[in-house]
């Protein structure tokens, strides 16, 4: 992750978590004042990366939080 993953350039912290349901959840939790960030570039392909290798190697999900709402990615989100 380069400079441009500081979170208040970023406006998005990752989390990395162990989940009860899932296993390992890796987070990525949005500034609700810029909701739309982690759909912009390098954010997106970053994300869509992480996803991919979780998805391949079963090691763990990816979601996307925004102002108490949840996006479990899937696989169609990791082709982008």
């Amino acid at each position: 992750m380069g400079d441009e993953w500081y979170p208040k350039r970023a406006k998005i912290v990752v989390h990395f978590q162990k989940d009860a349901k899932t296993g390992y959840v890796l987070d990525f939790i949005v500034d609700p004042q810029y909701p739309n960030r982690w759909r912009e570039q390098p954010y997106q392909s970053y994300i869509a990366k992480r996803l991919a290798h979780g998805l391949r190697s079963g090691a763990y999900a990816v979601q996307v939080s925004v102002g108490g709402k949840y996006f479990n990615l899937d696989a169609a989100y990791a082709k982008k």
